[in-house]
This record gives structure tokens, C-alpha cells and sequence, in this order.
């Protein structure tokens, strides 16, 4: 039924083919000897199952999102309603776009007596940190949110889920007096990929986003919203200066 699809975030016609076999359990049977049947309860069943083998095993499975709110993300993860704090989805995804996605998640807590599932969206995307900071290279443009602020700098955590450094120096072209108020916790930021350390440590920049020092001192905004065009040529350029080097 569509009652059953929906409980796997599916449509009917996903789940089922012509003349596929499949295990019901029969609801009613009327008078003319027809019968309703419905997959809910098994689906329910199959699903405990997977989630329990995945929270053993600290697997990766996929979880269909089915509303968001300003602090947390409710889904279906194979046919059990689950949830997702907004402190572990990844950096700058928490919004009203993430409705009928997939999301990897990976198992934080689960109760299936209490029917208690606690998912990250976090700890699913650091699996691939390495393999996406390994095909960085300078002058790629990255976004994502501010998550801390020091002295030197701020912290700058990738909507791919590694967190770079947005060195005071590296802000604008012109010198950075004061960081109060220039940016504050969760706000989203677009820069460039300065340099990749050994460790794989981003160093990021924004006044390479700059067509004149000082922008972003002025309207950041605008330079983000300009920032595709502003960095067209950069990574060929980057490349270039490093191979005279």
C-alpha cells in the first residue's frame, strides 16, 4: 500500500515490481472473498533488524528525510523514524532544501524498546574526509560555516565535513584590525583552499576572493556572491606560480 512505501520514504512503484513475489500479512477479507494486505509490519520488522546490525557493526546506511526544524532533521532509516540533531548535520545543510533528500548517517544511539533512534550526518561524511581533502588543490572554491573564532582566526568547518583555518592574515588584502564582528558562529562563508598541509590541515583564505583589497572589510557578501567568477582562473594559476617556484 502506499502506506508501506511511505514508511520507506519510497514511491509504490520503487518498491514493487509486475509479478514480484513478496511476503504480506492479510488486514481483512470482505465478502466477496477479497483480501487487503499490507507489508507495514514486516517492512517495520526488517528495518529493526538492519538498524541493529548497522549499530553493531558501526555501518553507514541511508536515512530519507522527512521534515526539518530550526534544531533537528526527522527521517526514515530503513522504515524506523529517526532523528538527526542539527549539531550533527554537516556544516551549513540545516534547512528546509534537505526535505525528500537521502542523507549517509551513521548510528549514534538506538532503543528499539523505546523506539529511540539517534542519527549524524557528521560521522557518516568523515569517512570520506581523506579522500576528499587528498583531490583538493589549491584555488579550489570551498563554503562552508564558521564554527569557532581565536585570536589568529577563525575556524571554518566544509560543507564536505573537514574544518579549515581562516588565518587573520589570510581575510583580506588589507590588515585585519579587529575580528569582533566580522563574522560570528554559523555563519556561511565562501573562500579559497590556500594551502594543504601534510597532515591534510586546510589553510583557507577569503582575500583571494577580493578584487579589491579591502572587500570584504566592506560588503563580504558581495565578494561571496561573486566568488564562482572571481576564482574561475585561480587554480591554474595557483598551479602555475607553485611550478616556478
Amino acid at each position: 500500500s502506499e502506506e508501506d512505501a511511505s514508511l520507506m520514504g519510497d514511491k509504490l512503484t520503487d518498491l514493487l515490481a509486475v509479478n514480484q513475489t513478496i511476503e504480506v500479512m492479510i488486514k481483512s477479507v470482505d465478502e466477496d472473498g477479497a483480501l487487503t494486505a499490507t507489508r507495514k509490519s514486516i517492512l517495520e520488522e526488517e528495518g529493526r533488524k538492519k538498524i541493529e546490525e548497522a549499530f553493531e557493526n558501526d555501518e553507514t546506511i541511508n536515512a530519507f528525510v522527512v521534515s526539518v526544524t530550526d534544531s533537528s532533521v526527522w527521517v526514515n532509516a530503513e522504515g524506523v523514524q529517526g532523528i538527526i540533531p542539527g549539531n550533527q548535520i554537516s556544516a551549513g545543510l540545516l534547512d528546509n532544501s534537505l526535505e525528500g533528500t537521502t542523507l549517509p548517517v551513521k548510528i549514534m544511539e538506538y532503543d528499539p524498546e523505546e523506539e529511540e533512534l539517534q542519527l549524524s550526518h557528521k560521522l557518516a561524511v568523515q569517512e570520506n574526509f581523506k579522500d576528499y581533502v587528498a583531490n583538493l588543490v589549491p584555488g579550489t572554491l570551498v563554503e562552508g560555516v564558521i564554527q569557532g573564532k581565536q585570536s589568529f582566526g577563525f575556524f571554518v568547518e566544509l560543507s564536505e565535513g573537514p574544518t579549515g583555518l581562516l588565518h587573520v592574515s589570510d581575510i583580506s588584502k588589507n590588515r585585519v584590525e579587529d575580528l569582533d564582528g566580522l563574522f560570528e558562529v554559523d555563519d556561511r562563508v565562501k573562500a579559497v583552499v590556500l594551502r594543504i598541509g601534510a597532515n591534510g590541515r586546510l589553510a583557507l583564505s577569503t582575500a583571494l576572493l577580493e578584487t579589491e583589497p579591502g572587500d570584504m572589510l566592506k560588503d563580504k557578501q558581495s565578494v561571496f556572491d561573486a566568488a564562482e567568477l572571481t576564482t574561475r582562473d585561480l587554480k591554474e594559476k595557483m598551479a602555475e606560480d607553485a611550478a616556478r617556484r
